[in-house]
């Protein structure tokens, strides 16, 4: 079987992606400014500029910042599990869940 090709890798649909993202948290600012910290990137510890400030590249581009990168941005500032979330579910009803 092939592999799936992407439909689309950067432009617009990049664009609204990462919109869409960051509405998931509160807004545009909200991840820009998280974005810009000064840290290593959440997935391949290169990327995000370091010490110099976030959204640089390996070369020190300014405003860089891969998917990835967004994808664990967001999920880090989203709300976390539940305190009643293991009262309401059973690690026996969890184990049954598929990794999806």
């Amino acid at each position: 079987m092939a592999p799936k090709k992407p439909k689309a890798a950067g432009g617009w649909t990049s664009i609204r992606y990462s919109y869409n993202k960051a509405k998931e948290v509160g807004g545009i600012k909200e991840l820009y400014n998280a974005l810009k910290r000064s840290n290593t990137c959440k997935v391949c510890a290169l990327g995000m500029g370091g010490k110099t400030g976030g959204m640089r590249n390996e070369m020190g581009d300014t405003l860089q910042v891969c998917k990835k990168s967004i994808q664990s941005q967001v999920q880090d500032m989203s709300p976390g599990i539940g305190d009643n979330f293991f009262e309401q579910n059973s690690l026996r009803d969890l184990a049954k869940l598929t990794g999806r």
